[in-house]
């Protein structure tokens, strides 16, 4: 019984997945979306009022809010080597822009 769970144990230290806590994930996309030159050919990133985050069927999407304009950008997933760790790569794109 003692091997069994000894086996457990290693198996299950040998498939963990190592990611940062979700606050230190979430200011990195922030800070990405900020910095994209889609979002700021569209509205002035001075000028947004909102930033909401939003998760639908696994994929994280964020909308930003601006006067007369709306704009959601996706956040996608990189792939990652076996054994990453770190914040997880990503990379920004803008969906739709719905701007007056």
């Amino acid at each position: 019984m003692k091997k069994m769970i000894a086996l457990m144990v290693l198996l299950n230290a040998t498939i963990a997945v190592a990611e940062l806590p979700p606050f230190y994930q979430s200011t990195n996309e922030l800070s990405a979306l900020l910095e994209m030159e889609e979002l700021a050919e569209v509205m002035n990133p001075d000028a947004i009022q909102r930033i909401r985050r939003k998760k639908h069927r696994g994929d994280v999407y964020y909308e930003v809010d601006s006067k007369g304009c709306k704009v959601v950008v996706q956040v996608n997933k990189l792939p990652t080597e076996p054994g990453w760790a770190g914040a997880a790569p990503f990379e920004m794109e803008l969906i739709h822009a719905n701007c007056k």
